[in-house]
């Protein structure tokens, strides 16, 4: 356990690492430990405020969001090896705030909320994008508030988010392409970050529920 821990935890493909974004001092950075809580890293070290990592499926590469441009109200999205060089600007944004950025599940895109649509009045959406190549922009879904926290399936088929759409926080399955939306929770609680399983039949997620949070499952089946 890491002094000033912070959010976004996810274990590296292979299990043997956790990636997260940690408060060092008074500046959000990107850390790295082993899975038994040893040998703390800090991999971005920068100035301006690093959070939300995630790895590539097959741990080679790490995409983060950063208010690096100058303009602390902004973060635009960043990518960088696995351990931590070559760090580099791969989305601007379009004077939107990007947040929540994932892998597709075969590393060419990555999928991310912005709040661009609508002149940056508190909608976000979601989009992908290619990685480090020219495939075009496409955003995925077309609802009011906020559509975020992304996932992607192991097959790539897939994403579940969150979204405030229908009111309170629920949980949201499509298809890859924005199609085919299926609403999965109804409850009155908050219900955030969901993530699938390595077989992509289950997703966990969490819930307020009870006036407390915990930990939800949804079995998809076969």
């Amino acid at each position: 356990k890491t002094e000033n821990a912070d959010l976004s935890p996810s274990f590296s493909p292979d299990g043997t690492r956790i990636l997260f974004h940690n408060k060092i001092k008074t500046n959000t950075e990107i850390c790295l430990i082993n899975s038994d809580g040893s040998n703390f890293v800090n991999l971005t070290q920068n100035a301006a405020r690093d959070a939300s990592p995630s790895y590539s499926s097959d741990g080679k590469q790490i995409v983060f969001v950063s208010n690096r441009d100058g303009n602390y109200a902004m973060s635009n999205i960043f990518a960088m090896s696995a351990d931590g060089s070559h760090q580099r600007q791969i989305y601007a944004g379009n004077q939107g705030i990007s947040l929540s950025p994932v892998f597709s599940a075969d590393g060419a895109s990555i999928i991310f909320t912005n709040d661009k649509e609508g002149g940056r009045t508190g909608n976000f959406e979601l989009y992908s994008v290619g990685f480090e190549t020219e495939t075009a922009e496409k955003r995925l879904t077309f609802r009011h508030r906020y559509d975020w926290q992304p996932a992607v399936s192991p097959d790539g088929t897939k994403i579940v988010f969150s979204s405030t759409t229908d009111g309170n926080s629920e949980i949201y399955l499509m298809n890859a392409d924005g199609m085919g939306l299926l609403r999965l929770t109804r409850n009155h609680g908050e219900d955030i970050t969901p993530q699938f399983s390595k077989d992509g039949r289950r997703i966990i997620f969490s819930g307020n529920r009870g006036r407390k949070f915990a930990i939800y499952e949804i079995n998809l089946g076969d």
